[in-house]
């Protein structure tokens, strides 16, 4: 079996209290069972945490590239 490894990027973005907003891919890996596993995992870091500021990030992006 061939896996496609090439990297991902998710967009996501929250509320000042970290509740997270629907995440989106905005660059494929070009494998959907990839992509479906690392949304999954983005979407499991709900809420995000607050930032020094007593606020979390408004919006941020993630890229997830494998070993």
């Amino acid at each position: 079996m061939t896996l496609k490894c090439r990297e991902r990027k998710i967009y996501r973005a929250n509320d000042p209290n970290g509740k997270l907003d629907p995440a989106t891919i905005v660059r494929s890996s070009g494998d959907a069972d990839w992509d479906a596993t690392a949304l999954q995992a983005v979407q499991r870091s709900n809420p995000m945490p607050i930032d020094t500021n007593g606020k979390a990030p408004a919006r941020f992006l993630i890229t997830l590239r494998p070993n």
